[in-house]
């Protein structure tokens, strides 16, 4: 509980301490996910570069993992609903399996945040970091939806929403990596000052399955029920998980070594690499300090130039380790 206050609060380094105070429970079992850890270490040390929308989608995740008895009676529901989505019977799991669906199930996720009520109940609560997450609020009740990814550019992604025929911008996270050759995905877009984005990154359907969510965003559970191919599902999306200041899944980019990024920095237009997918190395902090630590003048251009193609806390990294090798030169 004492994390999960800490989290509330909007400080993520006072809950790194207490999850380092207390590391394992009583039966020396590791005490908690290591993507949690991982997400509170992006917050602490990349903070001052977070924009309002990095916040809200840290309250998404707090919102689906208080540990209130409404908050777990909530999962297990969440669970229950997602094993017979994939016409499953929850008695027939394993207590490591529906954990592990209560973690990082994309679809129970979506379930214990938005149609479950974890995210109009958190912030009812009145966290104090909803104060760093400009109109969260405003995230409730948005409705799941299918879309086509059509467009790309640097800044922006465009989607067509299928139901109403009409095409949204998004802020470009590198959501195209997770997304498969057609483009069609389910998800929820929501606003930030402005900007639009996925609450998370979206999960990859075929078409029949978009357009049937799209045109029933209430029975979204249903039409993945009667789809095709209902057990495979979210199979490729992650839940808790997920990453939270990218839309790129750890295992595209987790064969990049520094030396692969320190490369592409000396040579930026060579595009060999894409650049979210170095945004998203640089935006762990084990691979940031190994590259940053070997960084020279010859890789200011480089970084300038990733400033530029990039957007959020990324770009705002990349301007500043620019201007940092710069004043060494």
């Amino acid at each position: 509980m004492a994390a999960n206050e800490r989290e509330a609060a909007g400080d993520a380094g006072a809950a790194i301490h207490v999850i380092a105070d207390h590391p394992t429970d009583p039966s020396s079992e590791p005490m908690w996910s290591p993507w949690r850890i991982d997400r509170l270490g992006q917050i602490a040390v990349f903070r001052r570069w977070l924009p309002p929308w990095a916040f809200g989608r840290w309250i998404v995740r707090q919102s689906a993992n208080q540990m209130t008895r409404t908050s777990i009676e909530r999962t297990a529901r969440a669970v229950e609903m997602t094993v017979e989505s994939r016409r499953g019977s929850p008695a027939d799991l394993s207590i490591g399996r529906i954990t592990r669906i209560g973690d990082r199930d994309w679809i129970a996720m979506q379930l214990a945040v938005h149609d479950l009520g974890g995210l109009a109940e958190f912030l009812a609560s009145g966290p104090a970091v909803a104060n760093l997450a400009g109109d969260v609020h405003s995230w409730v009740g948005t409705p799941m939806r299918g879309y086509r990814l059509v467009g790309e550019t640097d800044h922006e992604l465009v989607w067509r929403e299928l139901a109403a025929d009409v095409e949204v911008t998004t802020i470009n996270l590198g959501t195209s990596a997770c997304v498969s050759a057609d483009g069609f995905v389910i998800g929820r877009i929501v606003e930030s000052d402005e900007l639009r984005l996925f609450d998370t990154a979206p999960c990859p359907v075929t078409e029949s399955l978009a357009r049937a969510v799209s045109a029933s965003p209430r029975h979204w559970l249903d039409a993945i029920k009667h789809s095709e191919d209902p057990e495979m599902v979210g199979v490729l999306a992650a839940g808790q998980d997920a990453p939270l200041l990218t839309d790129v899944p750890e295992h595209v980019w987790a064969d990049l070594t520094a030396d692969d990024i320190l490369s592409q920095l000396r040579h930026p237009n060579d595009d060999v690499i894409d650049p979210h997918l170095i945004g998203a190395a640089l935006l762990c902090f084990e691979s940031c300090v190994e590259v940053a630590g070997q960084l020279g003048p010859e890789h200011a251009r480089g970084l300038a130039f990733l400033s530029e193609r990039l957007d959020g806390p990324v770009s705002n990294l990349c301007a500043d380790l620019a201007s940092m090798v710069r004043k060494t030169a």
